[in-house]
């Protein structure tokens, strides 16, 4: 068991070291992977020198203690089960609205992740004419341009007609990017939330949340369309958004 919590300690070390040199030192949740480096080592190490086995403790409080790490590990792997199924939705055609998710902008130049959703955006509009889109993003540390604004460029660069193209400019996170969004639908469509199509365009480990928000929200046709991960950071982006679904379900936002 001890060597395999070590392989565990060294394969998280490694890969925060992956994360930062592809991505930046300031890489989003990056350190969890540290802090999962240390429980592994720190597991092995007690393990190996038999410190548990030297305390004495209550045969409840073992008991307790293994029933919460199997529940945990059983929680993590529905959850991800959940978000890798969403991640390969296909989207309804012929929706009402489309809603495309902001992501990172790095000064004016949008970042891999959100050029990824716009251009899986941009090949639905193409095929569905009747479909409007709205861009949900401010402009959060370090963009000097909204993240909407970034993404409305990128679309009439992919010839997406700006008379299309609905501007969501304050939102900060993918709640308020539904939410705020839904303020223009409501303002523009005669359709009920309950008639209205609508798809949610974002990358595929962040699906399910979309959906699922749209759906708290009143929204009762919504699929999803999604884009792919980057390759090296999928693992991490799924890890992190494990913790974003908890979140949002202890806030009863989904």
């Amino acid at each position: 068991m001890e060597p395999l919590l070590y392989v565990c300690g060294i394969f998280c070390i490694l890969y925060y070291i992956r994360i930062i040199s592809h991505a930046g030192i300031g890489a989003a949740f990056a350190p969890i992977w540290i802090l999962f480096a240390i429980v592994c080592m720190g597991s092995g190490f007690l393990l190996k020198f038999q410190f548990l086995e030297k305390l004495w403790i209550p045969i409840w409080i073992q008991i307790i203690g293994c029933s919460i790490v199997v529940f945990g590990i059983l929680v993590f792997c529905i959850v991800e089960g959940i978000l890798i199924y969403y991640g390969h939705v296909k989207p309804k055609q012929q929706a009402d609205y489309m809603i495309v998710l902001g992501a990172k902008v790095n000064g004016r130049i949008p970042s891999k992740t959100l050029q990824r959703r716009v251009e899986k955006s941009a090949l639905y509009l193409q095929e569905n004419k009747k479909t409007k889109v709205i861009v949900s993003g401010g402009m959060g540390r370090g963009e000097r341009v909204t993240e909407a604004f970034a993404m409305k460029q990128l679309l009439v660069q992919r010839g997406i007609s700006s008379d299309r193209i609905i501007m969501e400019e304050k939102s900060v996170n993918t709640d308020q990017n539904i939410r705020f969004s839904k303020s223009f639908i409501k303002e523009q469509s005669q359709k009920s939330m309950e008639q209205l199509e609508l798809v949610i365009a974002t990358s595929d480990f962040h699906i399910f949340r979309g959906i699922s928000l749209a759906k708290k929200q009143g929204f009762k046709k919504v699929s999803g369309c999604p884009s792919k991960s980057d390759c090296i950071l999928a693992i991490h982006y799924y890890v992190r958004e494990f913790f974003a679904v908890v979140k949002d379900k202890l806030m009863n936002h989904i």
